[in-house]
């Protein structure tokens, strides 16, 4: 696995992709001694409903509260992972000797089970209300606010609907000083010279500022 896919249509934005070494992994056969996490923001996709109606409804979700873990957390769940996943294949596919024999739906589906079995099990979590949200650090906030503006403005330079002008050259006079603040986040970023015409080369631009 070299890179994750993301659909177009997907609600959750994906903020930034990086590849991270794992020794203690260097012995297990199904993957590939590195693994390729992708932070996604999913603040829009929850309380879609008022607060007031969600409060009254009292639904909730369940956290996992993963900040603070030990090293001896971590590898009780890595264990309690591994150990559903023996289960499952022993239980569900007894004839199969192997993880890498089953298809890709249906290791996904095992491994989406003992992941989420092992950290009810092992990692410590809570029930919060639909109003909740999670409090990022300082500098994942200000990349989540970044990714908004970009998406503002490519919405606004590219939908039928219309738009007010005014709004649009307030948001191109806001833009040189959020990819300066992006420059302060990622320290391997460059400001590139761009210009806002013609509108299809600029709103490529605005892509590629959001792919990074």
């Amino acid at each position: 696995l070299d890179y994750i896919w993301s659909s177009p249509g997907f609600p959750a934005p994906s903020l930034f992709s990086y590849v991270e070494t794992c020794p203690k992994l260097n012995d297990n056969q199904f993957n590939d001694h590195c693994v390729l996490i992708t932070a996604f923001d999913f603040s829009s996709c929850f309380a879609t409903l008022a607060k007031a109606r969600l409060k009254q409804k009292s639904e909730q979700r369940t956290i996992f509260l993963y900040k603070n873990l030990k090293d001896d957390i971590w590898d009780r769940f890595s264990n309690e992972v591994n150990l559903r996943l023996e289960l499952y294949l022993a239980t569900n596919h007894p004839s199969i000797s192997s993880l890498s024999a089953l298809s890709l739906d249906k290791l996904w589906h095992a491994l989406k089970r003992s992941i989420l079995g092992g950290a009810i099990d092992s990692l410590p979590f809570q029930h919060v209300s639909n109003t909740y949200h999670h409090k990022y650090p300082p500098e994942l906030t200000m990349l989540i606010a970044i990714n908004k503006f970009l998406n503002r403005l490519l919405f606004k330079l590219t939908t039928s609907r219309p738009s007010h002008p005014a709004q649009i050259s307030q948001m191109l006079n806001s833009l040189p000083t959020q990819l300066t603040l992006l420059k302060s986040l990622l320290t391997d970023y460059t400001i590139p010279i761009y210009s806002t015409t013609p509108l299809s080369a600029f709103v490529k631009f605005l892509r590629s500022q959001k792919a990074l």
